[in-house]
């Protein structure tokens, strides 16, 4: 089955059968399986020889100038190593790439957030005490924990929502809600991803086992042992699940992409990440889980060139590598920091696209359109054939966005460009939307009572 649900950009689809690769044929995948295995069971060693602290991949790593989530996610948990040695990045400071567009060092014992355009938001944390420091505000590692929705607490709260819209005997034995879990790479499972997992878990609901790895800060910069690191990362989660709650639904994930090597800065779409999706592909089949891979990601800050490049060569991989399920797949902007509504759209309109692309084709008399070529014949016309008139609707995707017209048409509708339309689109659409049913009055009060003794119970803090 192929369902894409639009009100929350995540798709389901349908493995492609038979893809194969040459370098990911099963010679291949042993390979990489024998060197994730072998990442279990040894410390690795960082680039200089020397052994990481708790197996990981060294006492010090590079940092780059847009360290989100996955930084941010190791000082979440107190375990961000030290500052950056790499000698790639120091050349690149060097160069002037520390200024406020390049490489900027993230605190060892704290993480820093933009408030961009949100003077306000900024001067509530500065009147609070916190160290702004221009449009970034630097938090303390146990504080960003408690912000953390996929933190323990936070899980089980969700937990406790969702019984009381589904109730709990359904909840034993249906999956409604999933919790997104973060391997801390390399090769560190905090108390914080870890105890989501296990709430989410236990509960018998859904849980997206997904190491984050950016090569060259968290993996190694080479593809096979970064994909082998991958590999044992979500083993082990998968391993820890089955644990808690034998037989709990989870979905084999995966995230990995490269980075400037010049300024630490993430980089998406590569040629590199895309060899490293078709790999990871054949390692989930090969133990018979359901994966998650690609997205329409882009470190672009506008919906532009670059952004559709670097989208259309990170979610396409996920596709032909056979994907269950895609998240993030519409509205990605600036490596995840942003959304546009532009993007959106265009992002969609896309997805559409590929949906048709995975239907694949139907090879019978009726497609081969025998009568068609018998009432058009040699030399002749095939769109007034009655063969053309009874499929015209539904032969072709039909784009919402892209405009085949001539240049002069499309220059007395005003030349707009596609984000030029994407923007009338998104208006169009929310002008037009019609809200969803309300939830049951019973079951809202109930909610609203939960979030109130929750309120009262946690303590008042200025955050």
């Amino acid at each position: 089955m192929h369902r894409w649900s639009g009100s929350h950009t995540t798709w389901s689809v349908s493995p492609l059968v038979g893809l194969r690769p040459l370098f990911c044929e099963l010679r291949g995948v042993r390979t990489v399986a024998r060197g994730a295995a072998a990442l279990l069971g040894r410390p690795a060693e960082c680039a200089d020889g020397r052994t990481g602290r708790r197996g990981t991949y060294g006492a010090t790593r590079p940092v780059g100038p847009s360290c989100f989530a996955c930084c941010r996610a190791r000082s979440v948990s107190g375990t961000a190593h030290a500052a950056p040695t790499h000698p790639a990045i120091r050349a690149a400071r060097r160069r002037g790439a520390g200024s406020a567009r390049g490489a900027r060092r993230l605190d060892p014992v704290g993480i820093g957030v933009e408030f961009r355009g949100d003077d306000e938001a900024l001067e509530l944390f500065r009147t609070a005490g916190s160290e702004v420091v221009g449009v970034r505000v630097r938090f303390e590692p146990g504080l960003a924990r408690q912000l953390c929705s996929t933190a323990p607490e936070r899980a089980t709260d969700s937990i406790a929502m969702a019984r009381i819209v589904f109730g709990a005997e359904y909840m034993a034995s249906h999956c409604v809600i999933q919790g997104n879990v973060n391997v801390n790479s390399p090769l560190v499972w905090d108390d914080t991803m870890s105890g989501a997992l296990k709430v989410y878990t236990g509960a018998n609901q859904g849980c997206l086992i997904s190491p984050f790895i950016i090569g060259g800060g968290m993996g190694p910069v080479t593809q096979p042992a970064l994909i082998a690191q991958a590999h044992a990362e979500a083993m082990t989660g998968i391993a820890l699940t089955q644990l808690v709650r034998p037989g709990a639904p989870m979905i084999y994930g995966n995230f990995l992409t490269t980075m400037d090597l010049k300024s630490g800065a993430p980089t998406f779409g590569t040629a590199e990440s895309t060899l490293a999706t078709f790999a990871i592909g054949p390692l989930a089949r090969r133990l018979g889980m359901p994966f998650r891979c690609g997205g329409h990601y882009t470190a672009s800050k506008v919906a532009d060139a670059q952004a559709m490049q670097e989208s259309a060569d990170a979610m396409t991989p996920g596709l032909l590598a056979g994907s269950n399920f895609i998240l993030q797949a519409a509205g990605w902007l600036e490596g995840g920091l942003t959304l546009r509504y532009e993007k959106f759209v265009m992002d969609a309109d896309r997805c559409g696209m590929l949906h048709r692309l995975l239907e694949g084709l139907i090879v019978d008399d009726y497609e081969l359109g025998a009568s068609a070529s018998s009432e058009a014949g040699p030399g002749g016309n095939y769109l007034a054939t009655a063969h053309t008139m009874a499929n015209f609707e539904t032969a072709n995707f039909e784009s919402a966005l892209c405009d085949a017209r001539s240049f002069e048409q499309w220059s007395e509708e005003g030349s707009l460009d596609m984000a030029q339309r994407a923007n009338q689109q998104w208006k169009q659409m929310l002008a037009d939307y019609e809200p969803p049913p309300p939830l049951d009055p019973a079951v809202g009060r109930e909610l609203q009572a939960f979030v109130d003794d929750r309120n009262a119970a946690v303590p008042d803090a200025w955050y």
